[in-house]
């Protein structure tokens, strides 16, 4: 059993595996890896987390469902990797994952960011001037366009 505490200070004890079922496949081969992934500073689950294993460079796993549990059918000595936007992932050989998984929350300041336009040059003002006389053009059109029919309806 291993133990552990929580953000709120609460000492935890936790089992490796589900007792209850062999882990490990009789054969010596495959297990099927049952979990669930908690963040360590509010103690709630992380649902689309993201458990995985890369063996013969092809990457195999499984995301968390809402209330952040997990199987993955892998063999006791993959490296399962635990990973979640935002926090530290855990990586152990699968035979060394806890039933339940805490991640702590990665908090990384990021550098400055500048954000530039592009410089005007001579085309799009232009442009700019173009599309604007345009839209006068249109809007003129419209109203000189209005005030015939509004004379017509007088008229009658």
């Amino acid at each position: 059993m291993y133990f552990t505490n929580n953000a709120y200070g609460n000492r935890l004890g936790f089992i490796p595996f589900d007792l209850s079922t062999p882990p490990f496949s009789p054969d010596g081969g495959t297990i099927l890896l049952k979990g669930r992934v908690i963040d360590f500073e509010t103690n709630k689950p992380l649902p689309g987390a993201h458990v995985y294993y890369i063996r013969n460079g092809e990457k195999k796993g499984s995301t968390t469902n809402w209330n952040g549990e997990y199987e993955l059918q892998t063999l006791p000595t993959d490296l399962i990797t635990i990973s979640f936007i935002g926090y530290k992932a855990v990586e152990a050989k699968a035979s060394d994952i806890q039933k339940i998984e805490y991640l702590d929350p990665q908090y990384e300041e990021l550098k400055d960011v500048v954000v530039t336009a592009p410089k005007k040059t001579k085309n799009n003002t232009i442009l700019y001037v173009g599309v604007g006389l345009f839209a006068l053009v249109v809007i003129a059109v419209a109203s000189k366009k209005k005030s015939e029919d509004n004379q017509t309806n007088e008229e009658q």
